[in-house]
């Protein structure tokens, strides 16, 4: 079924706060759940008052199976994954009524990516987004790894499983030895109806016009806020909010700027608040925000969290309304699931280079494994905003077969000495599957690497 309009607002709304992220696709598919019926919680039961000691499961990888639907269901149907490399685990344990099973494991000599999924044991919908407090990767019950890269899906309120990728950095070789993966408590991440709230914006900024410079500290935005009289303004409520409350109305040049004070945004507890859009009240239509930004107060377990929409003025606000969601956590476990399991680690290719692009950039290290590419090297010292994404080298993979695909930059580190003309990267790259997908492969079928103008051949 295709998103209607108000769906697709929720999520790009949704989408534009500045917040720990979790799949937007739950709060639009809440939305679209709610029209018909509201969704009971899994309350009153909490599933909170048993406590239960960790599963632990030994597994031993098989020789063929069949590789999970979750790699499909996270990176899209086109998704490339030899069967060699994929290693069927396939194992799950229940605790609290919840049901997770480790489904695959990709090891190489540098790290571990994983499948694994959740699910209620009675076979119901998940009515929300599921989340775990920790992911971690113990290797011979002394070494633990956090997940240095994870995503999930989520994709209807109706799905009764929700698929998880998670990849590991690791020193040392994991081939061989007891992995142990660590994965909870787990959650349940709800979003309310969008409220609108019927505040007199107008009333609030005359009594007390902020205007924000562009180039303030946050301590100055914070402060001024906290100057406006906003106690007994009054924002609908969901749930127990009561410590959501509005904070005020200023303008940052051609922005307006409205503000709440809400508990930190928590994928594991309490209750938070978030203004995603405004409703025009001579129009009827709906303005979604065009910024946000969250401002920590400084002793308080709370912060401003603001949103901005752009090309509004004081003379709009007599007409403006402010709409809002909440989001809260509902506790599902109280102890994490474990899993132990053994494997062979898949090849990796690793060489020193001495390679200097056009732009002055010079790599002087390549990587190679099943799960993507990482160069090594400097270039000239740059202010770049997006950590530098812009400005890493292109990247092409020959195959055995002379095929050519392509790598997309996943993450960017840069680090350099101060008063230094230059700058140390690192660009982390996974291969690509057509436009939109991932693919992983056996460094055995790459026989060359192309970066900028100059290929590298991989020897054998």
């Amino acid at each position: 079924m295709s998103p209607t309009p108000d769906e697709i607002r929720i999520r790009e709304a949704l989408e534009r706060i500045q917040t720990p992220a979790y799949d937007i696709a739950g709060a639009v598919r809440e939305q679209r759940a709610r029209r018909g019926r509201r969704m009971p919680l899994r309350s009153p039961r909490r599933l909170v008052s048993a406590v239960l000691a960790a599963a632990l499961l030994t597994v031993t990888a098989a020789a063929v199976f069949q590789v999970s639907v979750g790699w499909k269901t996270i990176f899209g149907q086109d998704v490339v994954i030899p069967d060699e490399l994929a290693i069927p685990l396939q194992k799950g344990a229940t605790m609290n009524g919840c049901t997770l099973t480790v489904e695959d494991a990709i090891v190489t000599r540098t790290g571990v990516a994983l499948i694994y999924s959740f699910r209620y044991a009675d076979g119901s919908p998940l009515s929300n987004p599921i989340h775990f407090e920790t992911v971690s990767l113990l290797t011979d019950g002394t070494d633990t790894a956090y997940s240095s890269r994870g995503q999930s899906i989520f994709t209807d309120s109706r799905d009764a499983v929700q698929y998880f990728y998670q990849e590991f950095s690791l020193a040392e070789d994991p081939g061989d030895r007891d992995l142990t993966l660590t994965i909870g408590p787990a959650s349940s991440m709800e979003t309310s109806e969008v409220l609108t709230a019927s505040l007199d914006l107008a009333a609030v900024y005359q009594a007390h016009p902020i205007a924000f410079p562009t180039d303030q500290q946050d301590a100055y935005r914070t402060s001024a806020y906290l100057e406006q009289d906003t106690s007994s303004v009054p924002l609908p409520q969901a749930w127990e909010s009561s410590e959501v409350q509005f904070a005020g109305v200023g303008f940052m040049g051609d922005e307006l700027c409205l503000a709440l004070i809400t508990p930190p945004y928590d994928l594991y507890q309490g209750v938070s608040c978030d203004i995603v859009s405004l409703l025009d009240t001579r129009t009827g239509k709906i303005i979604d925000n065009t910024g946000s930004g969250t401002y920590p107060l400084e002793g308080e377990d709370s912060e401003i969290r603001e949103a901005r929409f752009q090309g509004l003025t004081v003379d709009d606000l007599p007409y403006l309304q402010p709409q809002i969601i909440y989001t809260r956590s509902v506790p599902l476990t109280q102890k994490p699931w474990e899993v132990s399991f053994r494997a062979k680690s898949a090849q990796t290719y690793s060489r020193a280079l001495s390679l200097d692009l056009s732009d002055g950039s010079h790599i002087d290290h390549l990587f190679l494994s099943p799960l993507g590419i990482r160069i090594e090297g400097t270039r000239p010292a740059s202010l770049d905003e997006d950590g530098g994404l812009d400005r890493a080298p292109h990247i092409a993979v020959i195959l055995q077969d002379n095929s050519i695909i392509g790598a997309s930059v996943s993450e960017c580190g840069l680090s350099m000495e101060e008063s230094s003309a230059r700058e140390t990267f690192e660009v982390t790259y996974v291969y690509q599957a057509g436009t939109d997908s991932r693919r992983f492969l056996s460094v055995s079928d790459v026989t060359g690497i192309r970066i900028g103008d100059t290929t590298i051949s991989i020897a054998e």
